[in-house]
């Protein structure tokens, strides 16, 4: 019936646990690195994508795992690699730290043949030792 006026019941938005569609916090994008949920009030959420919101954001899980086993929060000029090259495998002894400063662009190159290639070709340390 179009002359009929439908009831509006306004409903609250559901965000992060409480909404249907969670998922748990934890996707996969499609260049194949993993991002987390972190909520507003997490230590690491100055780090997300969306922490200008007041609902949280996401963060790559290497960055995080790194940042965690730092105890402090990564600036943008501070990269980290995978050195066997899995975007997914996020184990801290298969990540390295590096800046922008040190590192030289012949490192995406280097990505083609793995990570270890490419230390042994740019000599690449890890910022962490």
């Amino acid at each position: 019936n179009k002359g009929q006026k439908r009831l509006y019941i306004p409903r609250p938005h559901m965000r992060g646990e409480k909404s249907s569609t969670w998922k748990g916090g934890r996707f996969k994008s499609p260049d194949g690195y993993i991002y987390i949920y972190i909520g507003k009030d997490d230590f690491f959420s100055p780090m997300a994508t969306s922490s200008r919101h007041r609902w949280g954001g996401y963060i790559l899980e290497h960055r995080l795992v790194i940042a965690k086993y730092l105890k402090k929060c990564l600036d943008k000029t501070e990269l980290v690699h995978h050195k066997d090259g899995d975007r997914q495998n996020n184990i801290i002894s298969n990540l390295v730290l590096s800046s922008k400063k040190k590192h030289p662009q012949g490192y995406s190159l280097g990505y083609k043949q793995g990570f270890a290639d490419a230390e042994k070709l740019y000599g690449g340390k890890n910022d962490l030792s």
